[in-house]
């Protein structure tokens, strides 16, 4: 950058020689008036060199705001090239896929056909490996052996929101019971999803359409026979996930009024086995048939329920779905 360089003042001071004392007066008021001029002129350059002191310091601020401008703009432009590219790669991707649909000799299968299918596929049994082989291997997996099966179906992944890791099941779009997700990570299950809605699964066993009706109290499930429910609406859709939820809330507290139940009866028992106890034989012995009729109501229950709840793994955020 180039400086700016004031002028230095050389200022030629012509004196009159005095021939009286009124010239000298003169002079000397000659020479006062000359030496406020080269007062006021210092000034001036003293004002003109911080004015240019100002301006080189507002020229250098300038020049860094350029420079940081077109950093910022060769920046986005190798955002926007590489963006563009992607979007490309996407599109070719895209249209690459269509024409594989176009083209696919796989076929969807029936409700009965997908059940099958996962009875005898293993893939459920392979062993979970976290960053080795996890969710996301399982779905590959039952994917490919799909796809060897004939079946058409779905790469699903799903995310919880910022800062949570996703996960990754299938999705089959059955011709007589629409779509069925399905996630294999360690068990055949069938899985439900829906944005705003904790991710539910169900094991294979325990989606049915008859099931043992939990609409008694839980503390009066012993009596027997069991009663039957058959549900109206589709097995697949998330209302069937939450009132298969209401059941083992159900179960759950059935079972605590029992293990309470069971405290009650063993203290009436060593009352009475000590001669103490306000329950006769006879009382007693019908309590036991009781709670023995109410545990094997509570084993048929946990079994129709397919015998293990699986824990959500949060609330479903985002759904992402790529079909073979």
């Amino acid at each position: 950058m180039a400086l700016l360089v004031a002028p230095a003042l050389l200022v030629a001071i012509p004196l009159a020689a005095c021939t009286s004392s009124s010239d000298c007066s003169e002079c000397e008021a000659e020479r006062d008036a000359l030496k406020d001029t080269i007062a006021h002129l210092q000034n001036e350059s003293t004002a003109f060199e911080n004015d240019r002191d100002a301006l080189e310091s507002a020229l250098a601020a300038a020049e860094a705001e350029r420079d940081a401008l077109r950093a910022e703009l060769e920046e986005s432009q190798s955002r926007y090239i590489d963006a563009a590219g992607r979007l490309e790669e996407l599109q070719t991707a895209h249209e690459n896929l269509l024409a594989d649909l176009q083209s696919s000799d796989l076929r969807n299968p029936s409700w009965e056909d997908l059940k099958r299918f996962l009875k005898e596929d293993r893939t459920d049994a392979l062993q979970y490996k976290p960053g080795e082989f996890d969710c996301e291997g399982f779905a590959i997996n039952l994917r490919d052996a799909a796809a060897r099966r004939g079946f058409r179906s779905a790469f699903v992944a799903i995310g919880f929101g910022e800062g949570t890791v996703g996960h990754a099941l299938n999705a089959f779009q059955t011709t007589d019971r629409g779509l069925i997700y399905v996630d294999v990570t360690e068990r055949d299950s069938i899985a439900y999803v829906e944005k705003g809605k904790p991710y539910g699964t169900i094991v294979l066993e325990g989606v049915k359409a008859t099931y043992i009706d939990c609409s008694v109290r839980p503390e009066a499930f012993w009596k027997q026979p069991l009663g039957y429910k058959q549900y109206g609406g589709s097995l697949f859709a998330y209302a069937y996930y939450e009132d298969y939820s209401a059941r083992w809330a159900f179960c759950d507290a059935s079972i605590s009024a029992y293990n309470a139940e069971v405290q009650s009866y063993n203290t009436a028992v060593e009352a009475f086995n000590w001669g103490m106890g306000s329950y006769s034989y006879a009382q007693l012995t019908a309590w036991s048939d009781r709670l023995e009729a109410w545990s094997e109501n509570l084993s048929a229950l946990q079994a129709d329920l397919g015998g293990v709840q699986i824990a959500s793994l949060g609330t479903v955020d985002t759904i992402e779905t790529y079909w073979n």
